[in-house]
């Protein structure tokens, strides 16, 4: 996992509710808590300020919630090709 990942978390934590998709927006690694992330909408950019993100959450409680990392597309989706001469 690293900035920019997208994850999606399938159950409701404790005290928190984590479900949905997501992007990894911060990693942090504290001597106490462990690994924390930030978690932000996936189709937002910026995400400090916004209803709903979520700022240093433990790795431990997402892989409690059955997180999983979604597949990257580093060259984009695959879009339709016409056949030549069509518009």
């Amino acid at each position: 996992m690293r900035v920019g990942s997208v994850i999606r978390v399938y159950a409701k934590a404790m005290k928190s509710d984590y479900r949905g998709v997501w992007m990894v927006r911060g990693v942090q690694l504290n001597q106490r808590s462990g690994f924390l992330v930030d978690l932000g909408p996936a189709d937002h950019i910026a995400y400090r300020g916004l209803q709903g993100c979520f700022q240093q959450v433990s790795l431990a409680t997402l892989l409690r919630c059955d997180l999983e990392m979604e597949k990257s597309h580093l060259t984009g989706i695959l879009a339709e090709v016409l056949p030549t001469g069509q518009i």
